[in-house]
């Protein structure tokens, strides 16, 4: 896990923050990082969001058990900071949420990005796992209404498992996300 910013001492007392980075999983489920846009995003993106996610957690998509992080359900930005604090027992700051994000992304298995609006966190974040962290395989799922158009976010797989899927309902992505996860599982078990 990044080292944590003096300003939030309590950052390093909390237990759920201290995520063991590894991309071996241990037994038990995959562990599916989801990037989704929270900012920006209202309740009609979380439920594209949320259709996506349940059908990664659908056992016959995920071909076994799917821990979700870090949100057990998708988010939107009248939700993620209470939903930040109800987690983790701490107080909404920037310092704080990017550390528990970063940490929980170290501890994953997977990541998933659902694209429904511009991210400029999400890009933060995709870079973050290629460049610095644990370069995880990485399952695009990008809605139609919203294709990626910055350069330094397509083409990946060069870097690291990279897999660009657009969608209009989530059902269109039940194929490639099983073929992802099936080979996310034997990633993990591998490595």
């Amino acid at each position: 896990m990044p080292p944590l910013p003096a300003s939030s001492p309590s950052l390093t007392a909390s237990s759920s923050l201290t995520a063991t980075p590894t991309t071996t999983p241990r037994a038990g489920p995959l562990r599916l990082f989801v990037r989704q846009p929270l900012t920006r995003s209202g309740p009609g993106d979380r439920d594209v969001v949320q259709s996506v996610v349940d059908l990664a957690t659908d056992p016959g998509v995920a071909s076994g058990p799917v821990t979700l992080l870090p949100y057990p359900a998708a988010q939107h930005a009248g939700t993620f900071k209470e939903a930040f604090t109800e987690e983790t027992g701490l107080a909404f700051t920037p310092a704080a949420f990017r550390a528990w994000r970063l940490g929980l992304l170290d501890s994953a298995h997977a990541m998933l990005v659902v694209r429904t609006e511009l991210s400029e966190s999400g890009a933060y974040e995709v870079a973050y796992n290629v460049h610095a962290g644990p370069r995880l395989p990485v399952f695009f799922a990008v809605h139609a209404s919203c294709p990626i158009r910055t350069t330094l976010l397509q083409d990946l797989a060069p870097l690291v498992d990279a897999r660009y899927h657009s969608f209009t309902r989530a059902g269109e992505l039940a194929g490639p996300l099983h073929s992802f996860l099936v080979a996310a599982r034997r990633r993990g078990r591998s490595a």
